[in-house]
């Protein structure tokens, strides 16, 4: 059996803004709500982190999860 471990490589960041932007092109919420679901979307992860949870965040039949 072989296992892979996966390793977060970064080469540049994308602000908020910018995925708002992006988001709002893909569906039917404006750029303010895609903003303002994403801020909500970060605080609600960074308080559950810190709580010692893991967050699964699934899209596209892909599954990340950090602990």
């Amino acid at each position: 059996m072989v296992n892979y471990i996966l390793q977060i490589v970064s080469r540049d960041e994308v602000a908020i803004e910018q995925l708002s932007y992006e988001i709002r092109n893909d569906c039917t919420l404006t750029q303010t709500d895609v903003y303002a679901i994403l801020e909500t979307l970060g605080r609600k992860m960074k308080s559950h982190l810190e709580d010692g949870k893991t967050e699964t965040l699934v899209s596209g039949g892909l599954a990340v999860q950090q602990k």
